[in-house]
């Protein structure tokens, strides 16, 4: 999305009422903008989630500020609004105060549009992007400079791909997605079998299919399906240079963050959250609610609500005992070489090493 700044000034009360918020302090303080605690000047609001923020807070310019329940208020020497979700709410002034810029709904003559193809009413198609035959884009679609849009793939409504995207023939992106630049999806799945000595690539016949409310970073690979589709469910969130492999089934509202490489087949449940640098075997399940922490190595089938990491990755809490214990290894080698030490004084002639 792209958003632009309104030229606007509320008062604090009309804000926590946009909000469903309680406000305490001056109501009619006028608010023109939202920053950060540092970067707030007179007008803006700003938020502090958590007590340590409060010292930035005191020399901070900020008019107004929203902050946690688990804050103390006595520390707060502006208006503030209370909100038990603080982001959320954050969030939500940023989209009032920078609203998205609405689409223009024009294709430009400088992007290519086969016939055949269908472009949904107000879609917004840039020049240089390519749209081929009997490819679907939904009503108010953005699709930006160098785009290509491959047979019979179809787009949803309100979908937005930034400049370099390729979404191959016969995949499909929901509605409310946005792609961001240089992610491909649908590049033919790694497989190959071997025979007499050298490899045969085995067809890759399947596609992808993008539920609504998706969204996905820079420089991602999604690969179609052998046969079947690769799924990834609705409102899930990924972050820059990921690797999906063929067939894998992503649940609902997973979060899957940067460089984390997950092998054919896996099948992951809803709610998961897959830290950085993280990487997952193929043919195995992830259950719902689970929690892989970063740079971890998944290698076999995990429980629901589970949390894991190391390589292999286990249940966090022995993960941590195992490191812990880790870091006392040099005082043990220690002590015991000063044993062997002892023993060899009290035994001269006895070598300990080979015991």
């Amino acid at each position: 999305m792209m958003y632009g700044k309104r030229d606007i000034k509320v008062s604090l009360k009309e804000l926590s009422e946009y909000l469903n918020e309680n406000y305490f302090g001056d109501g009619e303080t006028l608010i023109k903008g939202v920053a950060g605690i540092n970067e707030a000047a007179k007008g803006d609001i700003t938020f502090a989630v958590k007590p340590k923020y409060i010292k930035s807070l005191s020399i901070s310019k900020a008019s107004a500020v929203i902050i946690s329940p688990e804050v103390k208020v006595e520390d707060v020497k502006v208006p503030y609004i209370v909100s038990k979700n603080p982001y959320y709410a954050f969030a939500r002034l940023l989209e009032f105060f920078f609203p998205p810029i609405k689409v223009k709904g024009t294709a430009h003559p400088g992007a290519h549009i086969s016939k055949g193809s269908s472009i949904g009413k107000n879609a917004q198609i840039y020049p240089g992007a390519f749209i081929a035959e009997n490819a679907t884009v939904g009503e108010n679609c953005v699709i930006y400079p160098g785009c290509f849009v491959g047979e019979n793939a179809t787009i949803g409504e309100n979908s937005w791909l930034y400049s370099n995207v390729t979404l191959r023939e016969n995949c499909v992106v929901g509605s409310g997605c946005i792609i961001h630049s240089g992610t491909v999806i649908g590049a033919d799945g790694y497989g190959f079998v071997k025979h007499n000595g050298s490899y045969y690539k085995i067809p890759q016949i399947g596609n992808v299919v993008i539920e609504d409310n998706v969204e996905i970073g820079a420089n991602v690979t999604c690969d179609r399906a052998t046969i079947g589709s690769t799924r990834i469910g609705r409102g899930t969130k990924i972050d820059n240079l990921v690797h999906i492999a063929h067939n894998v089934q992503v649940g609902k509202n997973v979060l899957i963050v940067a460089q984390v490489g997950i092998s054919g087949s896996v099948d992951i449940g809803d709610d998961v959250t897959i830290a950085g640098q993280s990487g997952i075997v193929g043919h195995i399940s992830i259950g719902a609610g689970s929690v892989i922490a970063a740079r971890s190595v998944v290698t076999s089938d995990i429980k629901p609500k589970s949390f894991v990491s190391g390589f292999p990755a286990k249940p966090h809490t022995e993960e941590m005992k195992i490191k812990a214990a880790t870091r006392k290894l040099p005082a043990i080698v220690k002590e015991i070489n000063e044993i062997k030490k002892r023993l060899n004084m009290a035994h001269p002639g006895k070598n300990r090493d080979e015991d």
